[in-house]
């Protein structure tokens, strides 16, 4: 596909029906590298493959089969987002942003409103130096960029796939073959910590569903959480699990989501438990349906942690959780925590 005389990306395509785009979660992630890690998970396809969706896939400029030089800087992504959009359909797409292409998509929306249909969010962030690359952090990613390129490689594959893997060395291995050069990975870094799409989260005029991991950490739910208050309208969900990759963990409760929020299109197709938690295997009974902050703290009752836990993970006081779960308890018809996780995962309300 020609963005201009010089430059062609390559794109790939699977399945009929309504389009949802999802550039390259880094510029070094091309289409290959994504199969394979995909493939050593066990995956028999990628969670963007959705039955009634055309998905379309691409490498960045300078990456994979994409011709011309690695270039991350936010314009010139934005531009290629731009000509994979118009070449693949007339009307308005859903666009599937993961990570570092979440400025991107905010970008590209925010100035097209018309182009976009649903905006979906995954694992990202709106600021490079506030919410990814702070200072001490990106000293520390410039350092081992700078020393050791196998460490630099071995501590991505573990972030992605979660410190306790065993396919991170798989991944090591993966990475190493994408014949990635040092040199162009730490500009490519550069040019993504000064990214800052913040001023434009309120210029969302677009069904949004911001997506993150539960235990995620970079760049984490309270991220999350701050994306989804800034954009008009936004839903927020928190999936179980650590890693960024979304065929790393559970993948089929996020084709699953995906499907519900895509397919028919419709503003937002999450249940209310969903819409907050993003944990819903079915629509439960209005009677068993907690508020927003209950159904939080009903997924952390369910991770094990105790009344103050909980009160510091969500910045409340321990007696207000007490309160909500003894609200939740009431409308699960149960006495303690355990019957009151046993009867939510009955009723769909936890994976």
């Amino acid at each position: 596909m020609l963005v201009r005389p010089d430059i062609e990306l390559a794109t790939w395509t699977h399945g009929e029906g309504r389009p949802l785009i999802a550039p390259p979660h880094a510029p070094w992630f091309t289409i290959e590298s994504t199969r394979r890690v995909a493939e050593r998970m066990g995956m028999d396809r990628h969670p963007l493959h959705l039955r009634g969706q055309r998905t379309v896939r691409y490498d960045a400029r300078g990456m994979g089969q994409s011709s011309g030089h690695m270039d991350a800087a936010l314009d010139v992504q934005i531009e290629d987002l731009g000509a994979v959009i118009d070449a693949t359909a007339a009307g308005p797409v859903a666009l599937m942003a993961m990570r570092h292409a979440g400025p991107v998509a905010i970008a590209y929306t925010a100035a097209n409103p018309q182009r976009v249909s649903q905006l979906i969010l995954w694992c990202t962030y709106a600021s490079g130096p506030d919410d990814f690359f702070d200072a001490k952090r990106f000293r520390a990613i410039q350092r081992l960029l700078d020393l050791d390129w196998d460490l630099f490689l071995s501590t991505a594959a573990y972030e992605l796939v979660g410190w306790s893997s065993t396919q991170a060395p798989e991944l090591v291995q993966i990475l190493r073959d994408a014949d990635l050069h040092p040199a162009d990975i730490v500009r490519g870094w550069q040019q993504l910590a000064r990214n800052d799409v913040t001023p434009l989260l309120a210029q969302i005029r677009v069904p949004t569903l911001v997506l993150e991991r539960a235990d995620g950490r970079s760049p984490g739910p309270n991220v999350a959480r701050r994306l989804a208050g800034a954009i008009p309208g936004a839903q927020l969900a928190l999936l179980p699990g650590s890693s960024p990759l979304p065929f790393a963990e559970t993948p089929g409760l996020i084709q699953r989501t995906l499907s519900d929020t895509l397919d028919p299109p419709r503003p937002m197709a999450l249940g209310p438990i969903a819409r907050r938690t993003g944990i819903g295997a079915r629509r439960p009974d209005a009677a068993y349906t907690p508020t927003p902050r209950e159904s939080e703290v009903l997924q952390l009752v369910a991770r094990g942690l105790s009344n103050h836990d909980i009160a510091a993970e969500l910045s409340i006081s321990a007696a207000t959780v007490r309160n909500h779960l003894t609200a939740l308890f009431g409308k699960l018809k149960v006495r303690n925590r355990t019957a009151a996780v046993a009867r939510a995962r009955d009723e769909g309300l936890l994976e």
